[in-house]
C-alpha cells in the first residue's frame, strides 16, 4: 500500500541512523529529502562503507544495487515517490504494443521523441529500447561465437584424424607380415581396404561414443552446479558419433590403401 498509495516512507540503513539519530531510535521520525517529510519506518543492516555515491534516479539505484562493491549510506524509498523528490510527474516507462515486427523500430522512437518533446524536467531522458533489436544482436552473437566453435571443432577432428591415421600406418607396419599370408592365400585388396576400414571406424567410433558419454556427465555436473536446466539432444548424440566415423573412414583411407597395395612376397619377407 505504501507503493500504491504513494505514501513518503523510507527505511535507511545502519550508518545513516548513527550519523543522524545518534543512539535513538528513528522509527517513526521524519527525514527530509528534497525539502519533502518522509517518516521512516524501517533500519536495515549496514553492508559495506564506500566512497560516495550520487543517486539521483531510479537507473541510478538499479545500476548501483547490484555492484557489491558500491554499498554505501542507504535511504531507500518508494520508487512510486521518485517523482516527489525529483519535483517532476512523468512517467517512469511506458510499453508500447505494435501491430508487425517491422514497425517496432519506428514506433519506439516516435514514442521515445514525442515523451521527450513534453518532459518538464529536462534532466530526464527517456529511451527507446527494441527488444527486437536486442535479440538480433543476441543472435548475431551468437552466431559468431558458433562460428568460432566450428573453426575450433575443425582444427580438433584435423588433428585427432591424422592421429588417427599415424596409428593406422604403424598397425599396418606391425601387421605386414599377417597382411602377407593374407594376400598369399587369396585375399584380395578390397578386403584388406575394408578390414583396416573398419578398424579405423571403429576406434574413432569409440572414441565419439566416450566423449559423448563425458560430454553428457559434464553438462549434468554443470547443470547441478550452476542450477541452469540441460537438454541433450538425441540427434545431435547420433550426428557426432556418426561423424566421428566418418573421421575415421576419411583418415583411414591412406593406411588402408597401403595395406591392401602391399606386395605378398615381400610383405612375408617382413621382420
Amino acid at each position: 500500500s505504501d507503493y500504491t498509495k504513494f505514501r513518503k516512507v523510507a527505511i535507511i540503513d545502519q550508518n545513516v541512523s548513527n550519523s543522524l539519530f545518534r543512539k535513538t531510535s528513528p522509527i517513526g521520525k521524519t527525514l527530509d529529502i528534497a525539502g519533502e517529510p518522509f517518516t521512516i519506518i524501517g533500519v536495515m543492516e549496514q553492508v559495506m562503507n564506500d566512497d560516495e555515491l550520487r543517486i539521483e534516479s531510479p537507473e541510478d539505484w538499479y545500476t548501483y544495487k547490484g555492484d557489491e562493491g558500491a554499498e554505501s549510506s542507504k535511504v531507500l524509498i518508494p520508487d512510486a515517490t521518485w517523482g516527489i523528490v525529483m519535483q517532476y510527474d512523468e512517467p517512469q516507462n511506458a510499453y508500447l504494443l505494435a501491430d508487425s515486427t517491422d514497425v517496432m523500430s519506428d514506433v519506439g522512437q516516435k514514442a521515445k521523441d514525442l515523451m521527450n518533446a513534453n518532459v518538464k524536467n529536462k534532466d530526464i531522458k527517456y529511451r527507446a529500447e527494441d527488444l527486437q533489436k536486442k535479440a538480433e544482436e543476441t543472435q548475431k552473437l551468437s552466431e559468431a561465437t558458433n562460428r568460432q566453435l566450428l573453426w575450433i571443432a575443425g582444427i580438433s577432428l584435423l588433428v585427432g584424424g591424422i592421429g588417427v591415421m599415424n596409428i593406422m600406418l604403424v598397425s599396418v607396419t606391425e601387421r605386414t607380415r599377417e597382411i602377407g599370408l593374407k594376400k598369399a592365400i587369396g585375399a584380395r585388396k578390397q578386403k584388406i581396404m575394408i578390414q583396416f576400414l573398419t578398424e579405423a571406424a571403429v576406434l574413432t567410433s569409440l572414441g565419439g561414443v566416450i566423449g559423448t558419454i563425458v560430454g553428457i556427465a559434464m553438462a549434468e555436473i554443470i547443470s547441478l552446479v550452476s542450477k541452469v536446466p540441460v537438454a541433450i539432444s538425441i540427434p545431435a548424440v547420433i550426428i557426432s558419433i556418426a561423424f566421428s566415423m566418418a573421421i575415421g573412414l576419411v583418415f583411414g583411407l591412406l593406411p588402408a590403401y597401403q595395406a591392401s597395395n602391399l606386395d605378398p612376397i615381400i610383405a612375408l619377407r617382413h621382420e
